[in-house]
């Protein structure tokens, strides 16, 4: 009762915060993130991301918590789409399909990008002429069993419409998503198509609670390492989940070993950011808990032939701390929502803050200090492309002198070193001018923005003095 007494008090002072946030906000994108926040937390969304890096074992531990093989596990990494679990009582599944705008983004990428050139080919070799059919203008959704999801969803399925599929939502009755919680199931971090990777990257941004996997065997890899501090120190996490799998093919002595290894590089790699950091803190925020998926999975589904029992698999803990988490009346889940909620909200009031500051420096400021400040660094750019054809002109000088040189001094008149000597002499010419006019392209264009800041400091002089002059 006194916990649910000081969420109410929170969430009416929240509602205050949020009001005043809503009349103070100086950009669209400030209103819209604000609305987005405050939706989610009236409506108590809790989104559960699980990730690590390919062969992880993903897969295979979500199907250990439903209980049953729906998602695609092997040792060949599977799950090539962001596959999100809802709650619903009957099972069934609803893919997504890349829109137009989306693979023309992908095709754009595909000219720069060696593996996600290969994967368009690979697209365009399966699908031919029948891929505009599944690639429209504002993207295809279609509901399928749960026996036909691998087909969508398995990167190692021969029809490979796992490429056309950007994004998966799972339906079924598992408990811990009653509420208005999802799980997301996302590619690997070290995914070879970047495409995929940065959906993961993405989605992790609106993410409440992370449950990532490693590798007990090989734990804490420098991609493992890189992502957890970025998600903790950037991201709007509230907590962590760190969940050492295939637990039964080491000893308890090294998985002891691998589990204290996993702290130690992670206090090491937050030392090495700064040394202000409160490591401890940080690493407060996170639990570790080993599991067994395939043989959690057996258990439930072949308990005859599983090589352990259920309750040392490590399936039963971390169900435990999602029952903690996520269900009963002192469930974390309300509270990890608020603290979200004012976390994001503090976010949003620093970035009004600023925008205020500068907007009122502008106003005070007179114009020839705005203009000074605004033009400043355009100084480099007028040096640099004023004087590059110069430099390239006495590049070409002195490689014309040489040449003549070489001339007198071999004492004949070779045409073909005379051409290769002047052809190398204009080059400079050629790199002074290649350097000389994007710069000059990059300097009219920040200059043309100068010029309407400058308008609209004048504006706003304007409708500040006429406001008052009406007082």
């Amino acid at each position: 009762q006194s916990t649910y007494r000081d969420l109410t008090h929170t969430n009416a002072l929240m509602a205050e915060l949020y009001q005043s946030l809503q009349d103070a906000c100086t950009q669209d994108s400030q209103t819209q993130a604000l609305h987005r926040i405050w939706r989610n937390m009236k409506e108590q969304k809790f989104s559960i991301g699980v990730t690590g890096v390919l062969s992880a074992g993903k897969s295979t531990f979500l199907n250990a918590l439903l209980g049953e093989e729906i998602l695609g596990s092997s040792t060949i990494p599977e799950t090539a789409n962001l596959t999100v679990l809802q709650y619903d009582q009957r099972q069934y599944a609803k893919v997504h399909f890349w829109n137009l705008a989306e693979w023309e983004e992908i095709l754009v990428d595909s000219q720069t990008d060696e593996g996600l050139r290969r994967f368009v080919q690979q697209t365009k070799h399966a699908f031919g002429e029948d891929l505009q059919s599944y690639i429209t203008t504002e993207g295809e959704s279609k509901h399928i069993e749960l026996s036909e999801l691998s087909t969508y969803t398995s990167a190692n399925h021969t029809s490979k419409l796992c490429n056309l599929i950007k994004k998966v939502e799972l339906f079924t009755p598992l408990k811990f998503l009653q509420g208005g919680v999802n799980i997301v199931d996302t590619p690997g971090l070290d995914d070879p198509i970047t495409k995929r990777e940065e959906i993961t990257k993405e989605y992790i941004k609106d993410c409440d609670l992370l449950i990532h996997l490693m590798n007990a065997s090989c734990a804490a890899t420098q991609v493992d390492v890189d992502f957890i501090l970025e998600t903790l120190l950037e991201r709007n996490i509230s907590r962590l989940l760190v969940v050492l799998t295939r637990a039964d093919l080491i000893t308890p002595s090294e998985l002891h070993q691998s589990l204290e290894y996993t702290k130690q590089s992670l206090q090491n790699a937050i030392l090495k950011i700064s040394q202000s950091l409160d490591s401890h803190a940080i690493l407060s925020r996170i639990i570790f808990l080993p599991i067994s998926s395939y043989n959690a999975l057996l258990a439930r589904t072949q308990p005859q032939d599983a090589p352990m029992p259920i309750e040392q698999t490590g399936i039963l803990a971390i169900e435990e701390y999602l029952d903690t988490m996520l269900l009963g009346e002192n469930s974390l889940k309300a509270r990890d929502i608020a603290y979200l909620c004012l976390k994001s909200f503090a976010t949003i009031a620093q970035d009004i803050a600023h925008d205020l500051s500068l907007e009122s420096k502008i106003l005070h400021a007179s114009k020839e200090e705005l203009e000074e400040s605004l033009s400043k660094n355009l100084t480099a750019l007028y040096i640099i492309y004023s004087n590059a054809p110069y430099i390239g002109l006495l590049g070409t000088v002195v490689g014309i002198m040489i040449t003549f040189y070489d001339m007198g001094v071999s004492g004949g008149l070779d045409a073909k070193s005379i051409m290769v000597g002047l052809s190398t002499a204009l080059k400079a010419t050629a790199l002074g001018l290649l350097v000389a006019i994007p710069t000059l392209i990059l300097y009219n264009i920040f200059l043309r923005k100068v010029d309407v800041y400058l308008n609209r400091y004048q504006l706003l002089c304007t409708k500040s003095q006429g406001k008052g002059g009406g007082a």
